[in-house]
C-alpha cells in the first residue's frame, strides 16, 4: 500500500494517477475536500462521490463522449461500509471539478445547485474519468472544507469539526484499502489525498 500527497488539481492529480497505474496500481482511492454548494451538506460533513461534472480541461483528453464520469461501485460500496455507524453526516452525490479556483462565479454555482451537485473541488472527475479510461477501479471520500451555497464563501479549514471529519474520512479510506480483497497477482494498491 502506498499513500501519496496532497496533490492539487486535476493534471497534477492524473499526472500521478497515471504514473501510479504505469507502476501496477489496480485500485485507487483518493481523499480530499470539496466546498459544499448546498444548504444541507455543511463543514464537517463527508461526501462519497457518485458522478463528477467536469469543468474542469485533462478530462477531455481521456473519455469527452462518455458522461458522467463515475467511481467503481464495489469501493463506494466498501467506503459505505467503512462509513456504518459514524454520526458525521454522510452525502451521496455529484462533485463538480473546476480547475480555475478564482472563477467559481455565483451563474456557475447556481447552475451546478440546480443540477443537485453536492460540492465542488478540483479534481473529482478527472480521477474518474482516468480510472474508467485505464480500468481501474476508483472512488473517493470527500471532508467539506468550506461552504459557497450562500454566494458568500464560509472557509472551516481550521475548525474543529471539520478536523475532526478530515480524520474520520482518513481512516475510513484506510480502512476501505484494508478490506479491499486484492488479487494475488496485483502488486499494490494506492491512496492519493
Amino acid at each position: 500500500m502506498t499513500i501519496l500527497g496532497p496533490l492539487i488539481g486535476a493534471p497534477h492529480t492524473i499526472m500521478v494517477v497515471e504514473k501510479l497505474i504505469a507502476l501496477g496500481a489496480r485500485m485507487i482511492l483518493y481523499f480530499g475536500y470539496t466546498g459544499s454548494l448546498q444548504s444541507d451538506v455543511r463543514i464537517g460533513d463527508l461526501v462519497v462521490p457518485t458522478s463528477g461534472v467536469s469543468g474542469e480541461g485533462t478530462s477531455q483528453h481521456y473519455y469527452p463522449e462518455i458522461y458522467p464520469p463515475i467511481p467503481d461501485a464495489h469501493l463506494v460500496n466498501l467506503l459505505n461500509q467503512a462509513l456504518a455507524g459514524v454520526t458525521t453526516p454522510i452525502h451521496q452525490g455529484s462533485i463538480w471539478s473546476n480547475d480555475a479556483i478564482y472563477r467559481e462565479t455565483k451563474t456557475l454555482v447556481q447552475y451546478h445547485q440546480n443540477l443537485g451537485v453536492k460540492g465542488v473541488d478540483m479534481e473529482m472527475s478527472a480521477f474518474f474519468t482516468v480510472g474508467k479510461y485505464r480500468q481501474v477501479a476508483v472512488a473517493g471520500l470527500l471532508a467539506v472544507s468550506d461552504e459557497l451555497f450562500t454566494y458568500i464563501w464560509n472557509p472551516g479549514f481550521n475548525t474543529p469539526i471539520f478536523q475532526e471529519a478530515r480524520n474520520l474520512a482518513a481512516r475510513a479510506v484506510l480502512d476501505t484499502a484494508a478490506s479491499w480483497n486484492i488479487p494475488a497477482n496485483i502488486p499494490a494498491l494506492y491512496l492519493l489525498w
